[in-house]
């Protein structure tokens, strides 16, 4: 049993000795040791033979030959280990060069089909702090602001020249400088691709200004309002016309006809959306059946202030004793008692005013359509007055 097992081994134990006469000593390392097999000292490559020669030895097999045993198939293999080397250092060095550089990544982000470029770049916007009066400039209260700067043949300018035509925009009850959906930021880019300077502000307590909404009244709204005035006749623009929102319109109307009858010629068109038709008729005393509010008990909350500190010449009595042109706009859809209140003494005042009502619109022209209408007839409007 023992010599019947050791017939298998004898073929492997003699394959080595059939090969070590090919492997000589010159063919030896300087370590002393045999190359690899495969590798070009151990195997160099055979020159190909030509094609004739090629055909010649297919078309004439060799005696002896088997099938598995083809006189092309050694040269062959030979022929592509001699034309593919091993990779050396300086080939794997050039690798990194084929991965893609940041500049082809993100041109490769780059959409083919791009949005189409507005036919009029963005005017230019800046923030800005004026000094508020209602909580004391002198200890650095401020009110926050955006400025719009025109843009007059496609090219946004705050270059100081002769006219300088600026509106002035003011927002409702519990709102802001941007206003529901942006209205006022929208609006405000409309103004400044008609040729005209854009100021939205925040009131005291509201928005990024100085303040707690608990402090405001509508007489701090009204002297805010005067602040920005000022600030901007000293900033050299002029004329200045207003546009006021709800309670922010109820604020221009009163603040105009104050500052009307000081300094005459200081306003020279006055808009309003959704004007709160009368201080005595909105909100003129505290919620029934519940106490004045306390400080910091909610956010948007006003204080008792509110409720006592009012002009003395009410909404009605100050637009009835304007003489510029106005504008009024609003939906049949308004807040009840808002169009019905406005348009009673609307009938009552003298001088240019004009009165447009937009059906199916709400107190914020929330639906794009109405939005749409209200910002380009007022834009529209105001670029004629201020001309």
């Amino acid at each position: 049993m023992s010599p019947a097992k050791s017939k298998p081994a004898a073929p492997t134990a003699t394959k080595p000795s059939r090969k070590a006469p090919a492997i000589s000593a010159a063919s030896m390392n300087p370590a002393g040791k045999a190359p690899r097999k495969g590798s070009a000292k151990s195997q160099p490559a055979k020159p190909a033979p030509a094609a004739k020669s090629r055909e010649k030895a297919k078309a004439t097999p060799q005696a002896g030959a088997t099938p598995s045993r083809k006189p092309t198939a050694k040269p062959a293999s030979e022929s592509s280990a001699a034309a593919a080397p091993a990779p050396t250092p300086q080939s794997k060095a050039s690798k990194p060069a084929r991965k893609l550089s940041a500049a082809a990544i993100a041109a490769a982000l780059v959409p083919t089909s791009a949005a189409p470029a507005p036919t009029t770049p963005p005017p230019a916007e800046s923030m800005l702090w004026i000094p508020s009066p209602s909580l004391g400039a002198e200890r650095g209260y401020c009110l926050s602001a955006v400025l719009h700067a025109p843009v007059v043949a496609g090219v946004a300018t705050n270059a100081k020249k002769t006219a300088r035509p600026l509106v002035i925009l003011s927002h409702g009850y519990t709102g802001s400088k941007q206003e529901s959906g942006r209205l006022f930021v929208t609006t405000a880019r409309a103004l400044a691709r008609k040729g005209l300077s854009a100021l939205r502000f925040d009131f005291m307590g509201s928005g990024d200004s100085h303040g707690e909404f608990y402090e405001m009244s509508p007489n701090t709204e009204i002297a805010d309002l005067k602040a920005v005035i000022a600030w901007a006749q000293e900033q050299g623009y002029g004329p200045i016309g207003l546009l006021g929102l709800s309670f922010g319109g109820a604020v221009s109307i009163c603040t105009t006809a104050q500052v009307e009858a000081a300094r005459p010629g200081t306003i020279r068109a006055l808009a309003t959306w959704s004007s709160v038709p009368s201080f005595n008729f909105w909100r003129k005393q505290p919620d029934a059946g519940q106490p004045l509010p306390a400080p910091h008990t909610n956010g948007l909350q006003v204080g008792p202030q509110f409720f006592m500190d009012r002009p003395a010449m009410d909404v009605p009595a100050s637009y009835k004793s304007l003489r510029l042109p106005r504008l009024q706009i609003q939906g049949d859809k308004d807040i009840p008692g808002f169009l019905e209140g406005f348009t009673a003494y609307f009938k009552q005042a003298k001088g240019p005013k004009k009165h447009t009502v937009i059906p199916g619109a709400d107190h914020v022209f929330t639906t794009w359509p109405h939005r749409v209408k209200v910002i380009e007839d007022t834009a529209a409007w105001l670029a004629e007055q201020l001309a």
